[in-house]
């Protein structure tokens, strides 16, 4: 459920691109964090949207939540998202784009898998006695 709602977001942030389209780079990152926390917190059930990057990442060690490379893409995505949040570094037009695709990603490689097939019903066999 929350898998898909993120997916949504993303893509109704890519087909607005308001942010981008204003160059407004913050915005635009501050708005693609929000969405992941908001994700991350449904997903691991923990109150990420309220956490800053550090105390999330902690979160998710603690709970062995992820495997460490999945771990490490993430703790790298949310790096650059805060230079750009809280620095006045700028990024280049299709690194901002991109922000959406690699946000994706972390959304479906992190999903809960589906859930397994029931089994089928046993039915023992019937012999004569």
């Amino acid at each position: 459920r929350w898998t898909c709602k993120s997916v949504r977001n993303l893509e109704a942030e890519l087909e607005r691109e308001g942010p981008l389209k204003k160059g407004d780079y913050k915005a635009h990152y501050f708005k693609i964090s929000e969405i992941l926390k908001t994700y991350i917190g449904a997903r691991f059930r923990f109150d990420a949207s309220e956490s800053t990057t550090r105390e999330m990442i902690q979160q998710l060690e603690e709970k062995r939540a992820l495997a460490d490379q999945q771990m490490d893409r993430l703790e790298s995505f949310f790096d650059r998202l805060d230079l750009v949040k809280f620095t006045d570094h700028l990024p280049l037009p299709n690194d901002a784009l991109k922000t959406i695709e690699d946000a994706r990603e972390v959304v479906m490689t992190t999903r809960r898998p589906p859930p397994a097939p029931a089994p089928a019903p046993y039915h023992p066999s019937r012999t004569p006695s």
